[in-house]
């Protein structure tokens, strides 16, 4: 039985994966945020047509907005599994693995000696 799920291990590589899909989604819409903002300022004809289009521009940013929060609260890969450590390693999980390592190394030494004086 393993210690650590491995499903865990997976789902740590898909929200990875999503994460670096949303990047990308989060560079396009940063990019057209800018440009909206540009054209709106600088062009009056540019201002109607977005004017025009108020729907679509609210959809863009709302859309950045949510894109802008995944960016921000989704953990990158390696405070994922640094979480999950912290999640499984406890003073009492060290303390039995501590024991556990104590134990199986004497149980080796008592056979290194064993070996060594079936040798001679």
């Amino acid at each position: 039985m393993p210690i650590i799920n491995p499903m865990y291990l997976y789902l740590i590589e898909i929200l990875h994966n999503l994460d670096v899909l949303n990047h990308l989604i989060f560079i396009v819409l940063v990019f057209l945020v800018c440009m909206c903002c540009l054209f709106y300022v600088g062009s009056e004809e540019a201002r109607a047509d977005i004017q025009a289009n108020k729907e679509k521009i609210t959809l863009l940013f709302v859309a950045f907005v949510v894109s802008t929060l995944i960016v921000i609260f989704v953990p990158t890969k390696d405070a994922m599994y640094k979480i999950l450590l912290a999640h499984y390693v406890t003073t009492d999980n060290i303390q039995l693995v501590n024991n556990a390592i104590k134990s199986n190394l004497q149980d080796y030494l008592n056979m290194l000696g064993e070996t060594v004086k079936n040798m001679k």
